[in-house]
C-alpha cells in the first residue's frame, strides 16, 4: 500500500484485520447503530456507515476532520496514553518506548489513513527524541516528517491533505504563540501563591484559530466555501471529541465489566447526540 502501514508482515504480527472487525462488532453490539457508527469513525476510521447527513453537517460547519481518523484523533489517544503512564509512575525512558508502541499498534488498526499516518510519524519522531534524551526545533521535527513521507511516497505531494494537514500545522506553530501571548497576559509569578493563568479556554481557541487561518485560502482555493463560525465550535467540539474518543476505547477494553461497560456505552450515546444530533439541517 501507499505508505507501507499495510505489509502482510506487520499486518500478521498485530492481525489488524481481525481487530478492527473485532472493535467493529463490539461497537455494533453495545451502541445504537447511529451511535456505533460514529464510533467506528473516530477510533477505526471507517465511515462507511455514516449517514450522509451527519457529514454534511459536519462539512458545513467545518468539523469535518472529527469524522476521520486524524492528527487529532492520534494525539488525543496519545496523550491520554502517556498522562496514565505518567501518573502510574512510569519513567522518563518507558513512558516515550511505549508511546512509540501504541503508535505503531493504533495507526494500523485504524487503517493507516494518511493523515493518520503523518501524524503517528510526528509523534513517533518526537518520542524518539525524548526515548534517545535530545530535543529537536518542531519547524525541523515538521520538516522530517513531511520529507520521511515524500520519500515513502512521491506522488504525495500532489494530495489535497497532506496540502492541509502542513498549513494547518504551520498555522498553529506559527500564530498561536503570538495569539496566545495577546489573549493571555503575563502575570507576576510567585511560586505557590500567584501561578500563570492557564486560561484553556483562550489556549484552545488560539490554537483553532491557528489552524484555521492556515487552511483557509486553500478550503476556499478547494471547495469554494469557508465555515466563519469553525474556531469558536472547537472550543465545544474539540473537549467533546476528547471525551467521545476516551469512552469509546474504554468501552472497547471494558464492555464485558458489567455495569461499567454498559454506563461507558450510554455515556458514548449521550455524548454523541451531542455532537452529532440526530436531525437534518
Amino acid at each position: 500500500t501507499r505508505f507501507g502501514f499495510k505489509s502482510r508482515g506487520l499486518g500478521d504480527v498485530y492481525k489488524r484485520q481481525d481487530l478492527r472487525r473485532g472493535a467493529a462488532r463490539r461497537f455494533d453490539a453495545m451502541l445504537p447503530p447511529r451511535a456505533a457508527a460514529f464510533a467506528r469513525a473516530l477510533t477505526l476510521g471507517d465511515r462507511a456507515h455514516l449517514d450522509r447527513g451527519m457529514r454534511q453537517r459536519f462539512r458545513r460547519t467545518g468539523q469535518a476532520h472529527l469524522l476521520a481518523v486524524s492528527g487529532l484523533h492520534v494525539g488525543l489517544l496519545l496523550a491520554g496514553f502517556l498522562w496514565v503512564l505518567r501518573a502510574l509512575g512510569g519513567g522518563p525512558r518507558a513512558v516515550p518506548a511505549a508511546g512509540i508502541l501504541l503508535l505503531l499498534g493504533y495507526v494500523p488498526l485504524a487503517g493507516s489513513p494518511p493523515s493518520a499516518v503523518r501524524a503517528g510519524l510526528g509523534a513517533g519522531l518526537y518520542l524518539l527524541g525524548r526515548l534517545l534524551g535530545r530535543t529537536t526545533s518542531r519547524f525541523t521535527l515538521l520538516a522530517a516528517v513531511v520529507t520521511a513521507i515524500l520519500v515513502l511516497d512521491a506522488r504525495a505531494i500532489h494530495e489535497a491533505g497532506l496540502h492541509l494537514s502542513l498549513a494547518a500545522v504551520l498555522g498553529i506553530l506559527l500564530l498561536t504563540p503570538r495569539l496566545q501571548a495577546c489573549w493571555i497576559p503575563d502575570a507576576v509569578r510567585v511560586p505557590g501563591v500567584v501561578e500563570a493563568p492557564k486560561a484553556p479556554v483562550r489556549r484552545l481557541l488560539a490554537v483553532s484559530l491557528g489552524a484555521w487561518v492556515g487552511v483557509a485560502p486553500l478550503v476556499v482555493s478547494a471547495f469554494g466555501q469557508l465555515a466563519l463560525a469553525a474556531p469558536l465550535l472547537s472550543l465545544v467540539t474539540i473537549p467533546l471529541a476528547t471525551a467521545l474518543v476516551a469512552s469509546a476505547f474504554l468501552l472497547l477494553l471494558l464492555a464485558a465489566v458489567p455495569v461499567l461497560g454498559p454506563a461507558l456505552a450510554d455515556a458514548f450515546t449521550l455524548g454523541k447526540r451531542v455532537v452529532a444530533p440526530d436531525f437534518e439541517w
